[in-house]
């Protein structure tokens, strides 16, 4: 346990093997893993995993410099693991860009197999700032054949993200130079909480307001392709809480 956000952000960068996977985690004696079921924590700012075969697990990464973007981002690696890990940005006021986990590519090398699971993301754009900030996100590439693939977003917990789990895109006819094929997305509670209620006319807060600072609970912007294995399967999540999002503030 310990507060180490003084590092600002951890990149690992050499990879582990199938045989031999690398490891970041809470060293819990007691059993559990998950960081947000124990008092003590390991709170980081941002994290930012450029390798391959790497466990991120039983972390708490808590972000407190508004410059701080991507909290928990795996980049152009695959077969990496994001379990247990609590993503919170109750001290953060972002001053742009805020997404709580991120699976993306990078220079023409996809992050492709990962996994994330059994994590709780939590009070996301507290600056309430006018922009998309997404609690999990596969990413749609900005360049040919970065094709971000095969992901799984299992069994995590979402609150208070503008949109919960996302996956993106940018392009309005779905023609992306790079897409995500074999996306599962399965499991997950997402949803927002009367902090996230503001007035439909003002957009001023109000936790009785019937419009919302959020957009959707599963936001699917890519057309992930025919074949079977290629499609984006999004099966046992529960939703709940969402209000349309105001015309006057997002």
């Amino acid at each position: 346990p310990g507060n180490y956000r003084a590092y600002g952000l951890i990149q690992p960068r050499k990879s582990g093997t199938e045989s031999q996977p690398r490891f970041l985690r809470f060293d819990a004696a007691d059993g559990v893993r998950n960081a947000a079921q124990r008092p003590e924590r390991a709170i980081f700012e941002w994290i930012h995993v450029q390798a391959s075969w790497w466990v991120i697990q039983g972390l708490t990464i808590q972000p407190k410099h508004p410059a701080t973007t991507w909290l928990l981002a795996v980049i152009n690696g695959d077969h990496n693991i994001l379990d247990g890990n609590l993503v919170d940005g109750i001290e953060h006021r972002p001053e742009s860009v805020q997404h709580g986990i991120v699976i993306d590519g990078y220079g023409g090398d996809p992050a492709t197999h990962n996994v994330v699971q059994r994590n709780l993301v939590l009070n996301g754009n507290l600056g309430r700032l006018d922009m998309d900030y997404l609690g999990i996100s596969v990413r749609a590439a900005t360049h040919p054949g970065v094709d971000n693939d095969h992901n799984r977003i299992v069994d995590n917990e979402v609150g208070d993200w503008g949109d919960a789990i996302a996956v993106s895109g940018y392009d309005p006819n779905c023609a992306e130079p790079g897409v995500q094929h074999g996306t599962i997305i399965d499991g997950n509670d997402v949803y927002i909480t009367a902090a996230k209620r503001i007035d439909c006319g003002t957009g001023a807060p109000n936790p009785n307001g019937e419009c919302a600072c959020a957009e959707e609970g599963i936001s699917v912007k890519s057309r992930a392709g025919p074949a079977a294995d290629q499609w984006t399967r999004i099966t046992g999540n529960r939703t709940w809480g969402f209000r349309p999002t105001s015309a006057t503030a997002n």
